[in-house]
């Protein structure tokens, strides 16, 4: 499951990482939790970013402000779907050719 918090909830989970794994900056921390830095610092200054929630397995302080949730493979599921010949026949035959039309505009 992938986690989107809000910008004063990361800021609170990575400082309690960082407690946790002793570590004073985000370099330290990537390296004893064996996630690339690049990575450790897109999940806590990127406000789109989701995280997993292996992060919050452990974390027993404060209440966490969750904005979204979505599974693992969010963005596998519409692999195929969303563009192509044969989406947009079955989007004719689902609304009509006028429906279609419409649509696209």
């Amino acid at each position: 499951m992938r986690i989107l918090l809000t910008k004063d909830s990361k800021k609170v989970l990575f400082n309690f990482l960082k407690k946790k794994y002793l570590s004073k900056n985000l370099v330290r921390l990537s390296y004893k939790m064996k996630v690339s830095y690049k990575t450790i610092n897109n999940w806590r200054y990127d406000y789109k970013r989701y995280i997993p929630d292996t992060l919050l397995k452990d974390y027993s302080g404060e209440e966490l402000k969750i904005i979204d949730t979505k599974p693992d493979n969010w963005g596998r599921i519409n692999g195929g779907k969303i563009g192509g010949k044969r989406s947009v026949e079955v989007m004719k035959a689902k609304l009509g050719e006028k429906g279609y039309s419409e649509m696209m505009n």
